[in-house]
C-alpha cells in the first residue's frame, strides 16, 4: 500500500506541473474565437471563426500557420486543463481518505499487531514484514560452488562473492536495508522447455510488494564472449517472463568504464525497494 500511496503522490506532482504550465500557457495565449476545420477533403481546410452568428468563417492558408499553431495549442492546453484537473481531484480525494492504517502501516503490519496475544494461537497468522523478511532469508539454499582460482572476497556480511563490484553491491544493499540472497538458485526453462537451474548473481526481496527481483551484474561488456553469453542469459530471462524493469535489474562495466553505484541506486528506487 504504501508503494501504491508513493506513485499516486507521485503522479499528483506531475499533474499539478502540468496544471500550472496549461494555465500559463492559456494566459499567454489570450485568443478571440476560434478555428474551424474541415476535414472531409484531401487537405485539411482551416476557418476562422470570431463572430458568435458566423458559420462560415475566415479562411486560413499556409501563409496563416502560425495562428492556427496558436488556436491549436490555446484549444489543446484547455483539454489538458480541464482533464488534468479533474485527475488531480481524483488523486487528492483519495489521499484524503485513507484510513490511517493504510497510510501510516502496511496490512500486514497492522494485522501483526492487531490482538498480539491471540495472534499466538493462530495457526496460520498474517506476517508482519519484519516477519516476513526473516523468513524469505532464513531460506537454506545451496549456491554456486567457487573454484581454486576464485580470490577470497568477502562482503560485510562475511559473504564470499566473485568480483570486487559484487562487493560494492552487496554492502550498498545491506546499507539500505534490502534483504537479499546471494547466487540463489531459480527454476527457468531454457528455449526447448526443460527446466533449467540459473544463479542470477543476487536476488532482492521487495518489503512493499513481497516479491523477489533478480539483479544481475554484466561485469565485462567489453569481451565479445562475454557480452554474447550475457545475451543468451537476457533471452533466457525474457523467454520466463522476466524483463527488465519488471523483476530484473542489472548493472554493467567494462575495463574502461567502472560500475556505476549512483545509477545503481536510481534503479532501486525506480524499482521501488527503496
Amino acid at each position: 500500500m504504501k508503494l501504491i500511496i508513493s506513485d499516486i503522490k507521485e503522479r499528483l506532482s506531475y499533474l499539478k506541473k502540468l496544471e500550472v504550465q496549461a494555465e500559463k500557457s492559456l494566459k499567454e495565449n489570450s485568443l478571440e474565437g476560434r478555428i474551424k476545420i474541415n476535414s472531409s477533403s484531401k487537405y485539411p481546410q482551416v476557418y476562422l471563426i470570431t463572430k458568435p452568428n458566423d458559420t462560415g468563417g475566415k479562411y486560413l492558408g499556409k501563409k496563416d500557420s502560425k495562428i492556427i499553431s496558436r488556436y491549436c495549442q490555446r484549444d489543446y492546453n484547455r483539454h489538458v486543463l480541464k482533464k488534468v484537473q479533474k485527475l488531480i481531484n481524483g488523486c487528492e480525494k483519495f489521499l484524503n481518505n485513507l484510513p490511517s492504517e493504510l497510510s501510516s502501516a502496511s496490512l500486514e503490519n497492522f494485522l501483526s499487531e492487531k490482538n498480539p496475544v491471540r495472534r499466538k494461537f493462530l495457526p496460520d497468522p498474517v506476517l508482519s514484514d519484519d516477519e516476513f523478511v526473516k523468513e524469505w532469508l532464513s531460506v537454506k539454499y545451496k549456491g554456486k560452488s567457487f573454484s581454486e582460482n576464485n580470490g577470497e572476497l568477502t562482503t560485510d556480511r562475511g559473504e564470499r562473492v566473485r568480483s570486487k563490484s559484487e562487493i560494492l553491491i552487496a554492502n550498498k544493499l545491506a546499507s539500505l536495508g534490502i534483504p537479499y540472497r546471494y547466487e540463489f538458485p531459480h527454476k527457468l526453462r531454457d528455449r526447448h522447455g526443460f527446466k533449467i537451474t540459473v544463479y542470477p548473481d543476487f536476488t532482492l526481496l521487495n518489503k512493499e510488494t513481497r516479491k523477489e527481483i533478480i539483479l544481475e551484474h554484466f561485469g565485462r561488456m567489453d569481451d565479445p564472449e562475454y557480452v554474447s553469453h550475457t545475451l543468451e542469459k537476457l533471452s533466457l530471462y525474457g523467454r520466463n517472463g522476466i524483463f527488465p524493469g519488471n523483476r530484473f535489474l542489472f548493472t554493467t562495466e567494462t575495463s574502461r568504464h567502472s560500475f556505476d553505484m549512483r545509477l545503481f541506486e536510481k534503479q532501486l528506487k525506480a524499482a521501488g525497494v527503496i
